[in-house]
């Protein structure tokens, strides 16, 4: 059996240059993300009670969000810091390499 562990290390330690395409589908993604919760809170406002939500749902789905973000930041902590590593114009262009990362924290929340 082949010791693939110094590959998986490296696998996420450079950014990657994903195609427009992706990169559309990635923008479109954090957009949709981020719309998705406003016909609940809508409808919470709107009626001024938050009757039938359950506070349990509530307080697993944000345990679960929590503990989401935190595997998503350990998995991609290379490419995260990668992107910190100079100056705002490198992390901006950076972006397109964290993509997904954005795309998941947004799903997340």
């Amino acid at each position: 059996m082949a010791d693939h562990g110094a590959g998986a290390v490296m696998c996420l330690s450079t950014l990657e240059n994903p195609s427009p395409a992706a990169t559309a589908l990635g923008v479109f993604s954090v957009v949709f993300s981020t719309l998705v919760g406003i016909p609940q809170a809508y409808k919470i406002h709107k009626l001024k009670s938050a009757r039938g939500v359950s506070f349990l749902t509530l307080g697993l789905g944000n345990i679960g969000g929590f503990l989401y973000v935190l595997n998503l930041v350990i998995l991609h902590y290379n490419q995260i810091t990668l992107s910190l590593s100079r100056d705002f114009r490198f992390w901006l262009a950076a972006q397109r390499s964290l993509v997904f990362v954005w795309v998941e924290l947004f799903n997340a929340f």
